[in-house]
């Protein structure tokens, strides 16, 4: 068995050598651009590579590397749901999934009859929507309610960030429980 040191040494290098055998394409590519492209269509594939380059460190962050990983060494199923919340929110927050990016719009007729389930998040919008539109009862609840719980999930806004954590927990445990339901019901 390898010590940590020796490990260590011997990923890097794994990854040493993508990395140097990537670089070389692109050396060995260089005639073959120069041939073929102009300055100004070599200097806006530069341009493209670098821009993809960027993005790949900044949205991927090896995301989907890492969840494998560190999902396989878990050592219980408590730390494998850690693993796969960890990985989901970071990648909500990198890509600027969530408020950043949604645009609200009003719930109306046409969203509620193609949905085949609607969730809300307190009993004050389900029975908002269920006054609105009576007939679509059997669809309409409560995030908790749908979970098997008998409590809204807390609004919290204007709360500091540890009441944030808290929140987000519920809502991850409460979305974990209807996930399997759908599971079992589809």
């Amino acid at each position: 068995m390898l010590n940590p040191k020796n490990k260590i040494v011997r990923h890097t290098g794994i990854y040493l050598f993508g990395d140097i055998l990537r670089r070389s394409v692109s050396l060995i590519m260089l005639p073959i651009y120069t041939r073929y492209l102009t300055p100004e269509d070599y200097g806006v594939v530069e341009l493209l590579s670098m821009i993809i380059d960027l993005a790949t460190i900044i949205f991927g962050a090896r995301i989907a590397q890492a969840i494998f990983r560190f999902y396989c060494t878990a050592k219980s199923d408590s730390d494998k749901n850690n693993v796969i919340a960890s990985a989901l929110f970071l990648a909500v927050l990198l890509n600027g999934i969530g408020a950043s990016g949604h645009i609200s719009t009003l719930l109306n007729e046409e969203n509620l009859r193609g949905s085949w389930l609607v969730l809300t998040m307190t009993l004050k919008h389900r029975n908002k929507i269920l006054q609105l539109n009576p007939a679509s009862a059997s669809k309409v609840y409560t995030l908790s309610e749908y979970a098997g719980f008998n409590n809204d999930v807390a609004d919290p806004f204007g709360k500091d960030i540890e009441y944030y954590k808290n929140t987000f927990e519920e809502i991850n445990e409460k979305v974990k429980i209807i996930f399997e339901k759908i599971k079992e019901e589809r």
